[in-house]
């Protein structure tokens, strides 16, 4: 009896170990499909230098005209963003994803920075419905790549990083599937 007691204590403890080791791989494992009109998976706090960046961009500041939208709670509900390894493990980029105002039609703007010494520098802005980061790679960086529906189709924009921005590689409209 104190045989089957042990073992079963045992198997207890065995399942406790691999159910936490599974639970912290899923915590690890980055979000690498971005949806407009979706939060990102774990929400980052928006950098000040970041957030003066994209209020620069003529979408933000054309929501901020309209008398509708402008006394909303800004920036926090207009943005989401998420930590990103788009070079390396050790150097964390941010992509933002414009929420609320920013989002007309099913689809958003994108914009991805990464760290410098002196904070962080914009490397992308892109407009759709989907950005992937994929496994491919230029410049050490993944390449990026943007869905936006088109009549009946989707267009697909993928992006190579050039060293100092992500540039459009490679074009393609296929029938709608955005999953």
């Amino acid at each position: 009896m104190k045989i089957q007691i042990a073992i079963l204590l045992a198997m207890l403890f065995c399942m406790a170990l691999v159910a936490g080791s599974q639970s912290k791989a899923t915590d690890s494992v980055e979000q690498l499909r971005f949806k407009a009109g979706s939060r990102v998976n774990k929400a980052a706090v928006i950098p000040e230098d970041v957030l003066v960046e994209v209020k620069r961009d003529k979408m933000v500041e054309g929501a901020l005209e309209n008398p509708e939208v402008s006394g909303r709670d800004f920036p926090n509900s207009w943005f989401s963003v998420s930590a990103a390894h788009l070079r390396s493990s050790e150097e964390a980029d941010l992509i933002v994803v414009g929420q609320g105002p920013l989002v007309s039609i099913g689809e958003t703007i994108f914009w991805v920075f990464r760290p410098t010494a002196n904070g962080h520098e914009l490397i992308f802005t892109g407009y759709g419905r989907q950005l992937d980061v994929l496994e491919t790679r230029s410049q050490a960086y993944h390449d990026i790549e943007v869905l936006s529906p088109n009549g009946p189709d989707v267009h697909r924009s993928q992006y190579q990083f050039d060293g100092h921005f992500y540039q459009v590689g490679h074009e393609s409209y296929e029938p709608a599937n955005l999953n």
